[in-house]
């Protein structure tokens, strides 16, 4: 692990070596920066492979024709591959460097031995011969790649700060060399060529159907992973944060690894079932030392500002977890080691994230959703460890969870139980239930460790957990505005103009402000505006009127604003209010749907019969679906003797429309005498599936398409042909305009002050 720099954007010796300087926490054991007809090379030296002062970069090949400057290492065994082979046929000056590896294998067959390389690594190779400046990463972007391309010039760097404080007036134009791709930048003409050697999309084998065999696959394969990157020259530790991938990954290096050390991080004393306490337990189970890193929020504030720097990014779920490992990788390097092996990747391949679970129950959106992970993870997670990891200690992070090999394998893993439709492509018919734990072929293929080795069985199955909820640093996600602010100012990017510092008088609050853009433009007097992890600036005792889209609404909220008086619930999310206590409280609810639209609008759209039953027809959706159906030409019936379709638009809550619970079952269905298509807007618990199983399995209902549906049996009615689920995108269809959006909250709030108005006259008061 290393840090580069260069180009012909660079003006002098001096500026380069500032630039440098700036990254010279990713390699303290030598530096140096070259100059090729004009085009500066500069690299910063963390010794890992071959520790001689030979294997120095920047790096030339014999003929003086090709110079790289490396950032990463060659696996074992892309090494073995090559390394014999090469040396063979070329002059080697190094005895055991990957870098000289990876060079003549450039040297030898080009720009397309890039994918066949196997390791972690981003490069920038200066062929004279061709003109050509190659820059490339691997396959998933374990590490960080930038450059700036500006008048027809080039600069690169492995971090961004090398580019923004050198190129002060171009900050906002740099851009991520992306994994997978080698850019070609033609010194003659100026020019960037981007081109893609691998997409891991495209080798996804085919998906395993019984346990046994994937179980095996996993096992063998995460294992040769672990072998495959236990390539080095210096010692090796391991992060134990407790989770179950650090800890199989801990597990397979203690097989290989002599004295083995363990690091976990936590704030403040252990609070029960946290990373510290798992850890504790992992480590007495693996008979290893464990380092407990603690610190306090004193710590977490004196390098607040260092993290963001150091991650180079500004939101809180990157933060929250930067700042803990900048003093984990401290005492690790203070430690002596300068390799250490996480477990980075296991969610994303195995899709455990609740959002994931939650919105994507088919194995085809399910598996585009976890290789859509894959692919960002240069954006988030994974390059924010790496660069608090060398910030904070110059410590490597490796990663084999996203070898290759494994990951091409996992993600072809069917890691849910509802099941794609049987007459599309894709479906598997797997021999187990994943049920509701997360990563359930991972856990499973490690079961055996309980019975064999003694595994407590509460490490294999422990709840995940973030890292920052782990180790207790999410606190922070409350800075978030002061995240931000330091970001723009430590990078040089725009700040937000602010006028004079004053509090806004209001008892107006609208949050969750995704779908709440210029809405103050619509109000005629002072509003506020407030994102879910904002903080108010504002005294809490003067709001009366909460707008809310994501935000649950109950004690707490009632507790936090204490004069209180109507909530506008914006969207679908009618249950986060705990209508009962609010009514309780006299406290109004609203409910404001911008939906409305889009959701009849996808409702007509599968209608094919003529005659057409349409269930809440008065309502809000209803009534807009029965008048597009009119215009359509459709016949409005109730009649169970003629109806060939039912449209469902009849709402659900767990306060007030409870009673809709299974509303559409076998006796509703049997009034019909015709076969019908089934339309439903209504939320899941409104259908009892298994009548619905019933009736489309014996013909009498022909299709159903359902915008949401519960989990009770789903995966029996996605494996029919004639059930059809859209994993509740209905109000995607048509959008509301942002100013039409505007006008109809602020009449809502109208609405709300008027009542509100009403019941106070008596008291003198109101809005």
């Amino acid at each position: 692990m290393c840090g580069i720099v260069g180009g012909n954007l660079f003006a002098s010796k001096k500026t380069i070596e500032e630039a440098q300087n700036l990254i010279m926490h990713r390699g303290h054991d030598a530096h140096d920066a070259i100059y090729i007809n004009g085009f500066w090379m500069g690299h910063n030296r963390l010794s890992i492979q071959d520790l001689n002062e030979s294997a120095n970069q920047p790096m030339w090949d014999s003929d003086k024709q090709i110079c790289i400057v490396f950032n990463g290492e060659l696996w074992k065994k892309t090494m073995d591959i090559f390394n014999n082979e090469l040396r063979q046929e070329f002059n080697f000056n190094t005895k055991n460097s990957d870098t000289e590896v990876f060079l003549y294998a450039y040297k030898k067959y080009g720009t397309d031995v890039f994918k066949h390389l196997d390791g972690m690594f981003s490069a920038t190779i200066y062929d004279i011969a061709k003109n050509k400046v190659i820059m490339v990463r691997d396959w998933v972007g374990r590490l960080p790649f930038y450059y700036l391309h500006k008048y027809d010039a080039l600069a690169f760097s492995s971090e961004m700060k090398a580019l923004t404080e050198t190129f002060t007036d171009a900050s906002s134009e740099v851009q991520i060399v992306l994994p997978g791709h080698f850019y070609e930048y033609d010194r003659s003409n100026g020019q960037i060529t981007k081109n893609k050697y691998y997409d891991i999309e495209e080798n996804i084998p085919t998906s395993d159907t019984n346990l046994c065999v994937v179980s095996h696959k996993i096992r063998d394969l995460l294992d040769r992973a672990v072998e495959n990157e236990l390539i080095a020259d210096v010692p090796v530790c391991t992060i134990l944060s407790g989770g179950i991938d650090s800890v199989l990954i801990t597990y397979l290096l203690k097989k290989r690894v002599k004295d083995l050390k363990a690091y976990v991080v936590n704030l403040g004393s252990s609070t029960g079932k946290d990373d510290l306490h798992y850890a504790r337990l992992a480590a007495k189970w693996l008979d290893i030392p464990l380092t407990e890193v603690k610190i306090n929020k004193t710590n977490v504030q004196k390098e607040f500002r260092n993290s963001i720097w150091a991650a180079e990014m500004d939101s809180w779920t990157q933060i929250t977890p930067a700042v803990a490992q900048l003093f984990l990788a401290k005492k690790i390097h203070e430690d002596g080691y300068k390799v250490v092996f996480g477990g980075e990747g296991a969610d994303e391949l195995f899709g455990s994230y609740g959002n994931i679970q939650k919105m994507y129950y088919k194995q085809d959106t399910n598996k585009s959703a976890r290789i859509n992970l894959i692919k960002n993870l240069h954006k988030n997670n994974l390059i924010r460890t790496n660069k608090a990891m060398m910030f904070g200690g110059t410590v490597e992070l490796r990663t084999p969870f996203l070898d290759r090999e494994f990951a091409e394998y996992a993600l072809s893993v069917i890691t849910i139980d509802a099941k794609h439709h049987k007459h599309t492509n894709g479906f598997v018919d797997i021999n187990w239930v994943n049920g509701s734990h997360m990563k359930y072929p991972l856990r499973k293929s490690f079961a055996y460790l309980i019975n064999d080795e003694g595994m407590p069985e509460e490490l294999l199955f422990r709840k995940k957990e973030t890292f920052q909820v782990g180790c207790h640093t999410d606190y922070l996600r409350d800075e978030q505005e002061k995240m931000t602010t330091t970001f723009n100012k430590l990078f040089r990017l725009p700040q937000k103009k602010k006028g004079k510092s004053k509090i806004v008088k209001s008892n107006i609050l609208l949050k969750d402000k995704a779908d709440l853009q210029n809405i103050e433009s619509h109000f005629d007097e002072p509003i506020h505006v407030l994102g879910a992890m904002s903080k108010p600036n504002f005294p809490l005792e003067d709001i009366e009127i909460i707008s809310v889209k994501f935000s649950k609404v109950g004690k707490s909220t009632i507790d936090k604003y204490p004069n209180l008086k109507a909530v506008i619930v914006r969207g679908h999310g009618h249950d986060i209010v705990n209508k009962k206590l609010l009514d309780e409280k006299g406290i109004s609810v609203y409910k404001l749907n911008q939906y409305t639209e889009s959701c009849a609008e996808w409702c007509v759209q599968k209608v094919i019969g003529n005659k057409v039953m349409v269930v809440g027809i008065n309502g809000n959706i209803g009534s807009v679906v029965a008048s597009k159906l009119i215009t359509m030409g459709k016949e409005i019936t109730d009649s169970y003797d003629i109806a060939d379709t039912v449209i469902s638009c009849v709402p659900y809550d767990k306060h007030e429309y409870k009673k809709n619970e299974k509303f559409f079952n076998k006796n509703f269905f049997n009034q019909f005498t015709n076969v019908i298509d089934f339309i439903s807007i209504s939320r899941g618990p409104t259908h009892d599936n298994k009548s619905l199983y019933e009736l489309l399995s014996e013909g009498k209902i022909r299709s159903a398409h359902l915008d949401t549906a519960s989990t009770e049996i789903r995966d029996k009615l996605l494996s029919i042909d004639g059930f059809h689920f859209y994993e509740h995108t209905s109000w995607q269809t048509k959008q509301m305009p942002n100013d039409e959006f505007g006008k109809l909250l602020f009449n809502a709030v109208k609405v709300a002050k008027e009542n509100i108005n009403d019941k106070l006259q008596h008291s003198g008061g109101g809005l």
